[in-house]
């Protein structure tokens, strides 16, 4: 049976599959009814008091009663004035500021329930302030029944052109006043914030058609030719070769059937600053403007950073005295047992301490983290406040453990600059930043590191291998940084596996794009070797992990291939780790959790202290109220216990097969990886082959090897204009504006 209701929202708490069970009156009934929404249908989780339409199946339960299976939901407008001290009452954005149940009484029995909406509607503080309130507590009335107006308004829109009401929270937050106003001028502003794919395209440009839009307008060609910007940028790229630009902009307006050319869309897009054209090499590119100025902004904060002096102290970094300073630091390393830096490493540290910006590359296990070691101790018997921190949750915690030095998230730390006070005193210090893993941060991450450092005095050391896997995100941060004159050093003395070992051999040529040939597997316990696969990747897999206890990597997450982490994990847990139905299983989503299980956190929750790409083992599970597992993490003491939300929050997955860019910043004894289509190129190949300490299984042919290897690395595709350069005559034209074009009569 369908339902299709205005509903009020009594009570909510998320669903352990994620989206959101609720109970609510339909209006105009007296009885509350059960809901289940996925989290694919519902724009965000509903609040208390709120009003949702609702559409969807019901589904009869004899134990539970009926529920209400949802299939399309959004927030929807006060069905009448008669509500509105209900919804001031119970919805939790009028909370936390002093106005509860008897002010929300008072002011509706002095204004009137159809007055005090148009009061509300039109923010008037002082009519609020006339009907009793404090001008504090008005001002916080307004300003939460305007977000809530807004975002109500922005979901109703989006449904009734059948746009993605997901899309309502994220316009609501950029537009922040008269949205549907901004939205009805201009709705190809949309295509800014939705997924760059031709539906979208199809269905924004049907909008603007209703609104009276014109397919000739400079709105529509303005959106032609972001809709092109976004589309390459989602591959990486932030600029495009003008004549791969033209072809991509002309295949837009052909799919909304706009006469206009690409080159008239241009010039449109050109005057309105909306991309900006500039040479390099004698050739011209396109770019969004949004993503130049990002580019030039990191490029000018890192010149700035590079040519700020470094104040003169007690403890002075000049080179004769610092040379004495690692010396005796190596001297009290053969002391204690340890080793002492070798030749590279010693000029490293060195760098490190005399540059406000530098670069430390090298292959995997070179001894980077050596040298971030030495240069932390020796900044703080300086007193140099040090910051470590890193790209993914798995490699800030290795960083934590191998440094001696606690590290975060780039993510959490930008948090931490903008929201706690008791960090301000070592930013005013002039501290060290190490950024571990640097070559996976991109352009947008680095600009928002950069910015919330703006004013302060810091040192930045980037650590990295730029044979890795380049970012996930658009742009190319790291691997630029290395080609520019960055005082820099890259280490290539090996330590994790000695030279001329198979392993390092076959990474080095891999690096170089050497072919050579693998032998084959035939249980060998070093090396890295050639399995042929099997008709059933499958059985494979599952005999690997069975006999050797053995971590593969994928390319793949996505339950469209069947050498993914989604399709793989489940067959191997079900013979790896089969258990009877008599044992307390946790269920999250399409992943059922055992004792025994490796798992793999793949979202950070810093409150946790548990980060993207941690691993462990469940050690337990239990029901106290509610399910709860026991995870062993991996460089860890003591057991965490977890809630199923917190389990859910966490992403929590299995992790027998994991991907290889999962994979990074991690090592293993043994590893597995399964070659298969152009997504294994060769700095994913090399990647997933220097996780391994002692023996690597290459499931593949020969034929698969020497294609990935022989594949262009990712990083090598990637445009970007992004160009740092440390020269001073470059940091006096960097005093102007960044000479790209926004004329129009550049294309002529």
């Amino acid at each position: 049976m369908s339902f299709s209701r205005v509903v009020e929202i009594k009570s909510v708490f998320p669903s352990p599959l994620g989206g959101a069970v609720f109970k609510g009156i339909p209006v105009g009934r007296f009885r509350k009814k059960s809901f289940r929404a996925p989290r694919h249908v519902v724009s965000r989780i509903p609040a208390e008091g709120e009003f949702w339409k609702i559409e969807g199946q019901i589904l009869e339960d004899p134990k539970y009663g009926d529920v209400v299976i949802v299939t399309n939901a959004f927030l929807h407008e006060l069905p009448s004035f008669n509500y509105v001290g209900k919804l001031l009452q119970n919805h939790p954005a009028f909370r936390g500021f002093h106005f509860g149940k008897a002010k929300v009484k008072k002011l509706v029995d002095a204004s009137g329930k159809y007055a005090l909406v148009d009061i509300l509607n039109k923010s008037d503080v002082n009519a609020l302030i006339d009907a009793g309130l404090s001008e504090p507590i008005a001002i916080r009335v307004c300003d939460a029944w305007g977000r809530l107006k807004d975002e109500t308004e922005v979901a109703t829109f989006l449904h009734e052109h059948k746009l993605d009401s997901t899309l309502a929270k994220k316009i609501v937050r950029l537009c922040k006043h008269d949205t549907i106003k901004r939205l009805k001028r201009n709705p190809f502003a949309l295509i800014a914030l939705s997924n760059a794919n031709r539906r979208n395209l199809l269905t924004i440009a049907r909008v603007g058609e209703k609104l009276g839009i014109s397919l000739e307008d400079e709105r529509v060609q303005i959106g032609a030719v972001e809709y092109a910007m976004y589309k390459e940028l989602d591959t990486g790229n932030t600029v495009i070769h003008l004549p791969k630009a033209l072809r991509r902009i002309a295949d837009a307006l052909s799919t909304i059937r706009s006469p206009v050319s690409p080159e008239d869309a241009v010039r449109s897009a050109l005057a309105a600053k909306a991309v900006c054209i500039y040479e390099r090499d004698g050739e011209k590119y396109l770019q969004a403007i949004a993503v130049a100025y990002i580019e030039q902004y990191v490029e000018e904060r890192l010149f700035q950073i590079h040519n700020t002096q470094i104040p003169q102290s007690l403890f002075s970094f000049d080179s004769a005295s610092l040379k004495k300073r690692i010396a005796a630091y190596n001297a009290k390393q053969l002391a204690s047992g340890g080793f002492s830096l070798n030749k590279e490493q010693n000029e490293a540290v060195q760098m490190a301490l005399q540059n406000r910006v530098s670069v430390l590359s090298g292959y995997g296990g070179t001894g980077k983290t050596t040298v971030l070691r030495a240069v932390v101790r020796l900044a703080r018997e300086s007193l140099i406040p040090v910051f470590v921190c890193a790209l993914a949750g798995k490699a800030a915690n290795r960083a934590s453990q191998s440094v001696g030095e606690e590290a975060s998230t780039i993510h959490s730390y930008i948090h931490r600059i903008n929201n706690d006070r008791n960090i301000e005193e070592e930013l005013n210090s002039d501290p060290l930043i190490i950024v571990d893993e640097s070559s996976m941060i991109d352009m947008s991450l680095i600009c928002t590191l950069l910015k919330a450092l703006e004013g302060k005095n810091v040192r930045l050391l980037l650590v990295g291998d730029t044979a890795q896997l380049p970012p996930i995100g658009f742009g190319l941060f790291y691997h630029k940084l290395v080609k520019s004159d960055v005082p820099q050093t890259q280490l290539v003395q090996v330590h994790r596996q000695a030279d001329g070992s198979p392993l390092h051999d076959a990474a080095m040529s891999i690096r170089n794009r050497q072919t050579h040939e693998l032998p084959k597997y035939e249980g060998q316990e070093e090396g890295i070797y050639l399995l042929e696969p099997s008709d059933s990747p499958k059985r494979t897999a599952i005999e690997l992990r069975e006999q050797l206890n053995t971590m593969i990597l994928t390319p793949y997450s996505s339950g469209r291939y069947f050498t993914s982490t989604e399709m793989l994990n489940p067959v191997v847990q079900s013979v790896v780790n089969n258990q009877d139905d008599s044992r307390l299983k946790l269920k999250l989503g399409a992943h059922t959790l055992q004792i025994g299980d490796p798992v793999i956190v793949t979202k950070n929750v810093g409150q946790l202290g548990l980060f993207n790409g941690m691993t462990g083992v469940i050690t337990d599970i239990t029901v106290e109220g509610e399910t709860l597992c026991t995870v062993l993490f991996e460089g860890s003491d003591s057991q965490t216990t977890l809630s199923r939300d917190q389990a859910w929050d966490l992403g929590l997955q299995l992790a027998y097969v994991i991907t290889i860019h999962k994979s990074q910043g991690s090592e293993y004894e043994v590893c597995a990886i399964i070659l298969g289509g152009s997504m294994i190129e060769n700095s994913a190949l090399y990647t997933a082959i220097t996780r391994t300490q002692r023996l690597c299984i290459v499931i593949g042919t020969q034929e698969m090897y020497d294609s990935a290897l022989s594949r262009p690395p990712r990083y090598e595709t990637v445009e970007c204009g992004f160009s740092p350069s440390f020269h001073s005559e470059r940091g006096q034209a960097l005093e102007k504006p960044v000479e790209k074009s926004t004329a129009p009569e550049v294309l002529d």
